[in-house]
């Protein structure tokens, strides 16, 4: 599937995600992943080091 489509069909554009948990391990990827798709992100966490 061309990268062009894949942006296309999950743009996230002039979104913002709240994502708990984002600082590390699974969370973290799933941050790099919405903001790939051009999501704002909000990372809420015990830690407060990210």
């Amino acid at each position: 599937m061309a990268e062009g489509y894949r942006t296309k069909l999950f743009s996230l554009e002039g979104k913002t995600a709240l994502v708990t948990g984002g600082g590390r391990g699974i969370g973290q990827v799933i941050c790099r992943e919405l903001a790939g798709a051009g999501a704002d992100i909000i990372i809420d966490g015990a830690y407060t080091a990210v």
